[in-house]
């Protein structure tokens, strides 16, 4: 056990959460750069844990195909793909924090010398800033960031311990948050609400899609991890739709990308089923 313990400790992942992030302007385009100005009452910012783009026209749109059928439920509807950063942690600064880092231990940040992030632009005008990861908050040092970041209130599954669990990090499953999206939004108030998917987090775990609308075998996708993570990622788009129909959500002005290419253990699945290092990203108002 010691053994392990010590080769643990030599990972790179461990070694950069020992070393006080630093920040450069980020070199990456933005979703959260296509929001409306002045700033809508009520904005949904989604960042969808291991979303890629597939090598497959087709394919990508059936992922997306519950929400594009939804565009006349829409004010405006736009899509695209962006380059994208290696790591989760990098893609929320990336997004939030308009910033790029070096080193991931945010909580060793003087709250002074973290970056003007857009919570907390918007906590300034009066917004309520909500933030919501479905894993434990040390992960990343979020329970120390979020607030610097401007985050007002900030959830995870250590505050929802009898809710539905699924296979990454035995966090929060996906759709048991989508109903608490909801509620947070029936409210008359200026509200951002960032959340950050877990569900489609690599190993793409089979126990967990219980959505079969994305046939692989029709693509001729491999029945392999490529496959699991694109029928998680149809399956949370069809929950998105069903959000985006309840009257709780008119006048939400919607963005979301996805953080980085999905992790896959096969190089040639990688290169083979995604484009390179591309990611999505959506934006949409409600009416």
């Amino acid at each position: 056990q010691t053994k392990w313990l010590l080769s643990l400790n030599q990972m790179d992942f461990v070694k950069a959460n020992q070393v006080e992030a630093s920040f450069v302007p980020t070199q990456y385009e933005r979703a959260l750069s296509k929001i409306q100005q002045p700033y809508n009452q009520k904005i949904l910012f989604i960042l969808v844990e291991s979303l890629g783009v597939s090598s497959k026209a087709e394919v990508q749109s059936k992922i997306l195909e519950p929400i594009t059928r939804q565009q006349a439920l829409f004010e405006y509807y736009e899509m695209g793909k962006y380059q994208a950063p290696d790591a989760t942690i990098q893609a929320e600064i990336k997004e939030l924090c308009n910033q790029d880092i070096k080193g991931y231990g945010l909580r060793l940040v003087a709250d002074a010398s973290f970056p003007v992030c857009l919570p907390k632009v918007l906590a300034d005008k009066g917004y309520q800033t909500t933030a919501f990861h479905g894993a434990n908050g040390k992960l990343y040092d979020r329970f120390s960031w979020y607030k610097k970041a401007g985050f007002k209130e900030f959830l995870f599954s250590e505050n929802f311990l009898t809710a539905k669990k699924c296979k990454a990090f035995n966090g929060i499953c996906d759709d048991e948050v989508f109903r608490r999206i909801k509620d947070y939004f029936k409210e008359d108030k200026s509200l951002f609400f960032h959340w950050m998917t877990l569900t489609a987090h690599t190993p793409y775990a089979k126990n967990d899609i219980y959505s079969q609308r994305l046939d692989c075998e029709h693509y001729n996708i491999a029945n392999n991890e490529a496959c699991r993570n694109m029928m998680l990622q149809a399956q949370f788009f069809e929950g998105l739709a069903r959000l985006n129909n309840q009257p709780e959500m008119r006048g939400v002005e919607v963005v979301l990308i996805g953080d980085h290419q999905p992790p896959i253990i096969s190089g040639n699945t990688r290169f083979g089923e995604y484009e390179y290092k591309a990611v999505p990203w959506v934006h949409y108002k409600i009416k």
